[in-house]
């Protein structure tokens, strides 16, 4: 028989006793093998296979299995001690020829950042925000955020693309990328914001939870001109002159400008 065995990740060594019942008058060998479950050899205990002899009436034996520590959080996991081939006649493997060993994860839950970004905004078509997710540690387990827009002096859909990301992380695996949509404009306007919020975890706690993101304006103070005009001058009454002015590129504030009539 083997007795069942629940152990810490940072144990060092699984000590398994065997023991033996019955008639033990003669001498007997055992074979013993580790058999993976979800724990695996060599990522979390080392195989370990070879026989162990009984010498005529004793009835114990202690086997250590060496049980690896790591920096992952992770779910607890087991692996299999199986006996095998009981060479003594009229010996047999007992009520119990394997065991379960449990190894408890006692790593703590990663958690996740976002960080700001500023980018250029352009005059024509789109550019590319790019957030980076980071975790402050690898995972054994599969890691799941979303990550929202919000407006706040940028406009959802006419200055960055309106969207809700879903974001994976496979163990081990410690950032991500997440590629949001600029609309680039000519408008001279103030550089403007949004924020990247990061909601929902799934085997992760979250550090820092909200991205901003700045657009920032490249394009220039409108200049503004005034047209020529020439009208003939009539011989009764009065005549009026329309003249436009005109900017050079729109602008998002407003824009005055003071004239006045003068002899040329």
């Amino acid at each position: 028989d083997v007795s069942a065995l629940n152990l810490n990740e940072t144990a060092g060594n699984a000590s398994i006793t065997v023991s033996r019942t019955g008639n033990t008058t003669d001498a007997v060998i055992v074979q013993y093998r580790t058999v993976s479950g979800t724990a695996r050899s060599p990522a979390d205990f080392s195989a370990f296979l070879g026989s162990l002899t009984f010498a005529a009436g004793e009835t114990t034996k202690t086997l250590l299995v060496p049980i690896l520590d790591d920096a992952l959080d992770e779910n607890d996991e087991t692996f299999m001690l199986v006996l095998s081939d009981f060479n003594a006649v009229g010996e047999s493997a007992g009520s119990l020829s394997s065991t379960l060993l449990a190894i408890a994860d006692d790593d703590p839950t990663p958690s996740i950042s976002i960080d700001d970004v500023s980018v250029i905004e352009g005059t024509g078509g789109t550019k590319t925000a790019e957030f980076t997710l980071t975790l402050s540690a690898a995972s054994g387990r599969f890691i799941a955020i979303a990550a929202n827009t919000i407006s706040l002096t940028a406009s959802a859909g006419i200055d960055f693309q309106s969207t809700l990301f879903i974001v994976g992380f496979e163990p081990g695996i410690t950032s991500q990328k997440i590629s949001l949509v600029i609309f680039s404009d000519n408008t001279y306007e103030d550089d403007e914001t949004f924020r990247l919020d990061l909601e929902n975890p799934l085997n992760v706690t979250i550090a820092r939870s909200q991205g901003f993101g700045t657009i920032i304006n490249d394009d220039p103070i409108p200049t503004i001109s005034i047209n020529n005009v020439t009208l003939s001058e009539g011989s009764t009454g009065t005549r009026l002159f329309l003249l436009s002015a005109t900017l050079s590129n729109p602008s998002s504030r407003i824009v005055t400008v003071q004239f006045a009539a003068a002899d040329n």
